[in-house]
């Protein structure tokens, strides 16, 4: 996706995993000094003596360090994750095989969508609707609201739009206009079978 939002989650994740690893390989290699200082000289005499504490403190860090960082990576990871809508959503599900068609496993309008209802398609950062295609340049989302900026085209203008989707289950979506509640539309998600 384009959303700038997953992009720096994205670098953010990144830049923690480069900072554990610089300061692991910082750890590991002062370790024989560390050890060495903590020690009395007649202890490292032998290499292999200064090897097994080496290693030894390695091996009892290695969990603790290792789970730090994968639980700290997973929470980056599941707070990255976005509300899906993907696929084809119309204002009722008993009407989708009539808003609707699917050929070749791509959804498009049917002819005469509009006598049976209205609808849309999302596919990743893309909205299309039986008469315009918006490709949306940002998304937020805040509980169950997603807020888009989008740049919406007809086959005669070209504007930008904010769509807010409120969802009420994971089956189940409502464009809201702000400061219009009265204007809501639920829309359901279509499932197709496969061609």
């Amino acid at each position: 996706m384009d959303d700038p939002l997953f992009n720096y989650l994205a670098l953010g994740n990144l830049i923690v995993v480069m900072v554990v690893l610089f300061y692991g390989i910082i750890a590991v290699h002062d370790a024989p000094y560390l050890i060495a200082k903590a020690h009395s000289p007649s202890t490292l005499d032998s290499p292999s003596t200064l090897g097994r504490h080496i290693l030894m403190i390695t091996i009892r860090k290695l969990p603790t360090e290792t789970a730090s960082v994968f639980a700290l990576c997973l929470a980056l990871n599941t707070a990255a994750q976005s509300a899906d809508i993907d696929g084809a959503w119309s204002s009722s599900a008993d009407v989708c095989s009539k808003v609707f068609v699917k050929k070749g496993g791509r959804i498009s309008f049917a002819d005469d969508a509009d006598m049976y209802g209205s609808g849309f398609i999302v596919e990743g950062n893309r909205i299309r609707g039986k008469m315009v295609t918006c490709n949306i340049t940002r998304r937020k989302e805040s509980g169950d609201s997603i807020n888009l900026i989008a740049a919406c085209s007809t086959e005669i203008a070209i504007e930008t739009q904010q769509i807010l989707f409120k969802m009420v289950s994971p089956e189940r979506i409502s464009r809201e206009y702000p400061g219009m509640p009265e204007l809501a539309s639920t829309y359901e998600r279509c499932s197709f079978e496969r061609d």
